[in-house]
C-alpha cells in the first residue's frame, strides 16, 4: 500500500469515528465537563489537520481557547460547535468540503473567541 491509499484509509476511519467523538462531546455537554470538553477539542485540533480536515482543526482551536479563558459561555457556543461537527462529518462524507467561514455558528463562536 502506498502513502496516498494509507492516508485515504485513515481518512476515512477517521471520518467514521467522528460520530463516536462527537457523542461523547454531548455526554460532557450534557455533564457540564468544561475540562473533558476543552480535552476533546484539543484533541480534536490537533487530528483534525493531520487527516486533510483544516475545518475540524481550526474549530477545535477557536473552541479550546474559549473554553480555556471564557469557560462560563460553554452553554452559549458548545451545541453550535458540535452542529458544525455534525455538518463536517455530513458533507465530507459526500466527499464535499466545508467552509467554516461561511458559517454564521462559526462567526458567532469567533465572536466569543475574540472578546
Amino acid at each position: 500500500m502506498n502513502f496516498d491509499d494509507m492516508m485515504k484509509e485513515l481518512r476515512v476511519e477517521y471520518l467514521q469515528a467522528l460520530p463516536a467523538k462527537v457523542d461523547q462531546l454531548e455526554q460532557s455537554l450534557d455533564r457540564e465537563d468544561i475540562e473533558l470538553l476543552r480535552e476533546d477539542f484539543h484533541k480534536l485540533k490537533g487530528t483534525g489537520k493531520t487527516y486533510g480536515f483544516p475545518e475540524i482543526s481550526e474549530l477545535g482551536e477557536v473552541v479550546e481557547r474559549i473554553l480555556i479563558h471564557r469557560p462560563q459561555f460553554f452553554e452559549q457556543f458548545i451545541p453550535e460547535a458540535i452542529g458544525l461537527l455534525k455538518d463536517i462529518h455530513r458533507e465530507r462524507l459526500a466527499s464535499r468540503s466545508f467552509d467554516l467561514h461561511q458559517d454564521s455558528r462559526f462567526d458567532k463562536i469567533k465572536k466569543l473567541h475574540n472578546n
